[in-house]
Formats: structure tokens, C-alpha cells, sequence
């Protein structure tokens, strides 16, 4: 069928976007991890990219207002062009050493805005090229693409970053977003010939803050119609905030209990992706009762919770071991995410999913900064392995005494 046609293409191009994200993503963070050595500036930096996270509130309405093929094959050339632009700086300007950092900086968070932008496009049309029975694996495939093998591609940077010149990592970066943005091309080619474009109507209306506001707002209103949902901010947002702790302590750990090469990171870090992996595989395979968290939302955060706490514990006697717990934690953390990301998909009219997914993520996230902050300072006074202990031990207690028992 042409609808899956397109939902192959579409997966096409969101692998080849997390693709260039995530070896920017290694280079970046890399980069002003060992260059400038600053904790602190390394937790800005992790920061500034979730704050950008926690700002996608405001992209829903525009999503849900203009023509989600456009916005894949645009966002997708713009992030070509970003990379672009800094190879001709590489190649023909010379930065001191903080120069560069600030110019991989400010193309990271660039492209990663524009990602902001072909997410949750990509999310729109899925209800509309699949079955509810369908929309169960579907999201399981994306989810993936999206959180999972971003992860992994990292972990694959990481051994690039140990191997080759910065200049041929972000050659290979712009042949990744221009392979991007074939696919969405093609995505949006036969999305037209299908005569199913909904919001074609959107192209005639001229687009007013009055009306962007608005929208906002009927995203805000549509929410607090599902409790179900809203009760699970809390924990998540919770969990979040020590999940920024953890991130930012993660590379000294790496370094510290592995080896002190990038590779020792980027094997925590594919580790943690292939668990992912596992865990989206092994949703696909749940009954439509997955729909409901309440059954499934504790067990899959106390094992999740539990094996992350073991995987800091072990390290240090033993970082095979500690591969083998991240591993088992992330299986369990991205079963509950693709689980959330399906309830809102099945809850929410399609008409108003690109504010509402982009609203609901901004809640989640807009913690994130904060445990950034708080994790480069926990660097600065304290043993690395405390920040990812403290995250075990709270996605534990979310998982027993705090997630919501009303949740049907």
C-alpha cells in the first residue's frame, strides 16, 4: 500500500536525521568535555540543548498549522546547510580554542531546533497513514529511530571521534542530512499524490501570534481533558530532573571507571541503546491493554530504577557488568516511553497531536536544565557515581510509592 510506502520513506529519513544529530551531538559535547575540561560549562551545554527540548511547547501550533511534508524536507535542508556553513569555517577561518567550542554550539543547537521541528511532523502524519491496530508497532519503530538508535549512532560517534579528523566527521554529518532530506522529499512527493494532505487548507491562511496563541491554548484545554495523562507529568517530571543529573555525570564516570578515550563512553552509551532496542521490540509485542499504564508503568520503572542503581554500585569492580545492567535499565525505560507516547497518540484527535505531543514533552522536559545545572555541580563537590545513583534510586521510588494508582 502507498501508506506504508510512505511510512518506510518517513522512517528512512528520520534514521538518516538522528544519524547526523547524533555524531554532531558526540562531536559537540566531546569537544568541550576534554578540550576546556569545565564540569560546569559541560553542564551548560547539556542544559542549553534541554531547554530547547522544553521549549517545543511553542513549535506544536505552528506544526499543527502548516504542512507537515513542507516542514520535514525544509527543517531537513536547513540542518545541510548549518553543517555546511561550519565546514567552510573549519576549513577557512581559524578559531581559537573557545571560538570553536562556541561555533559547534551554536550549530548543534541549530540543527537540533530543527529537529524539534521534523519530530513531531513526523508524528503527525503517522495516524494518518496506519491503523490503531497498527499504531502499537509503528510507534514502537520510530521510537527506535527517535530515542533509541540516536543513542547507539552516539556510541558509534564516539569511536569515530577516536579515529578521525574533525573535518571528515562533519563531511560525513552533511552527506547524513542530505541523504535526510531525500527521503523527506520523496515522503512529501507522494504524500501529495495520495490527495490526503488535511492541512493543505492551512497554506491559504496567513498565521497571526492572535492565532498561534489560540492554538496554544486549545492544545492546554485538550490536556486537561485526559487525567490520565496529567497524572503522569509529575513522577516523569520528577525522574527527569534526576535523568539531567545523570547525563551530565555519565562521560566522567565513563572516563573515570572505563577508560578515559572516548570509546569507554560511547560503550556505556551503545549498551544503554541496545537495551532500548530490545525494550521497543518487546512492546510491539504487548496486548492493546498496553494502553493502560497503570499494569504495566511500576514494574517497567522499579526494574529500570533498579538495574541503573546496580549498573553504579558494579562499576567499579566490574564495567562488563555494568554494560550488562545500563542495558537491562534502558529496556525498561523505553518500553514506558514508547507506552506514553502511544497513549497520547490514541487519546488525542489528530488535528490538534502536533501541539498536544510537542505540549506533553515540553512538561516532561523542562526540568531537564535543572538536573543539568545540579549535575555539573555534583561533578565539582562530589564522587561521579553519585549522580547516577541518585537516579536509580529515584526512578525506584517513582516506580513504588509515587506513580499514580488512579491511572487506568
Amino acid at each position: 500500500m502507498k501508506e506504508h510506502k510512505i511510512v518506510r520513506y518517513l522512517l528512512q529519513g528520520r534514521i538518516f536525521t538522528n544519524i547526523g544529530d547524533s555524531i554532531l551531538y558526540m562531536l559537540v559535547i566531546w569537544r568541550l568535555s576534554k578540550e576546556l575540561s569545565s564540569p560546569v560549562l559541560l553542564s551548560i551545554a547539556f542544559a542549553t540543548l534541554a531547554i530547547v527540548d522544553a521549549l517545543t511547547v511553542f513549535i506544536g501550533p505552528l506544526v499543527d498549522s502548516t504542512v507537515p511534508k513542507q516542514n520535514l524536507f525544509w527543517m531537513s535542508r536547513f540542518q545541510m546547510v548549518c553543517t555546511v556553513c561550519l565546514i567552510i569555517l573549519l576549513f577557512f577561518v581559524k578559531l581559537n580554542i573557545h571560538q570553536h567550542g562556541v561555533v559547534l554550539l551554536v550549530v548543534l543547537l541549530l540543527t537540533y531546533i530543527a529537529s524539534a521541528v521534523i519530530y513531531p511532523s513526523g508524528e503527525k502524519l503517522i495516524p494518518l497513514l496506519v491503523s490503531d491496530d497498527e499504531l502499537l508497532h509503528t510507534n514502537g519503530l520510530f521510537h527506535t529511530s527517535e530515542k533509541v538508535l540516536d543513542v547507539a549512532f552516539n556510541a558509534v560517534s564516539a569511536f569515530m571521534i577516536s579515529f578521525f579528523r574533525e573535518d571528515v566527521i562533519v563531511l560525513l554529518i552533511i552527506i547524513f542530512f542530505l541523504l535526510a532530506t531525500r527521503f523527506h522529499r520523496i515522503v512529501a512527493y507522494y504524500y501529495e499524490s495520495m490527495q490526503r494532505d488535511n492541512f493543505s487548507g492551512y497554506k491559504k491562511e496567513r498565521y497571526s501570534i492572535p492565532k498561534y496563541v489560540e492554538e496554544l491554548k486549545t492544545g492546554i484545554r485538550e490536556i486537561k481533558k485526559h487525567t490520565e495523562i496529567i497524572l503522569l507529568f509529575f513522577p516523569l517530571s520528577i525522574i527527569n530532573m534526576f535523568y539531567g543529573i545523570a547525563m551530565v555525570g555519565l562521560p566522567r564516570v565513563a572516563e573515570v571507571y572505563i577508560s578515559d578515550m572516548a570509546y569507554g563512553y560511547g560503550s556505556l552509551l551503545m549498551s544503554a541503546s541496545l537495551g532500548g532496542i530490545l525494550g521497543s521490540c518487546l512492546i510491539c509485542k504487548f496486548p492493546k491493554s498496553i494502553y493502560a499504564p497503570k499494569k504495566y508503568s511500576k514494574i517497567f520503572l522499579f526494574i529500570a530504577g533498579s538495574a541503573w542503581l546496580i549498573m553504579s554500585i558494579i562499576i567499579k569492580y566490574n564495567f562488563l557488568f555494568a554494560f550488562l545492567f545500563i542495558f537491562i535499565s534502558n529496556c525498561g525505560i523505553n518500553m514506558m516511553n514508547v507506552m506514553f507516547t502511544s497513549i497520547i497518540q490514541k487519546e488525542i484527535d489528530a488535528s490538534l497531536l502536533g501541539r498536544v505531543s510537542t505540549f506533553t514533552e515540553s512538561l516532561v522536559s523542562i526540568i531537564i536544565p535543572l538536573g543539568n545545572l545540579m549535575g555539573g555541580v555534583v561533578l565539582v563537590l562530589f564522587n561521579p557515581l553519585l549522580s547516577q545513583i541518585l537516579y536509580g534510586i529515584v526512578m525506584i521510588l517513582c516506580g513504588i510509592l509515587i506513580f499514580p494508582s488512579r491511572i487506568r
